[in-house]
């Protein structure tokens, strides 16, 4: 995806995340929402597909 487009998708739902309701209704469905860049997402995405691998793999799971 473009940068200038990935940028705007970023900076829109970080001005929709910081509003007093949105924050108030993602807390009601148990949510916290936190914002941050495009490159700090990847690097929790890739963090959380390191540590449910390693789940997967101590656990025996086979996918099919």
């Amino acid at each position: 995806m473009p940068r200038v487009i990935v940028d705007r998708i970023n900076g829109d739902v970080t001005k929709i995340i910081a509003q007093k309701d949105m924050g108030e209704r993602f807390q009601q469905e148990g949510m916290s929402p936190a914002g941050g860049t495009p490159q700090q997402l990847m690097e929790l995405v890739r963090h959380e597909i390191d540590v449910w691998h390693k789940v997967v793999v101590r656990a025996g799971i086979r996918v099919e």
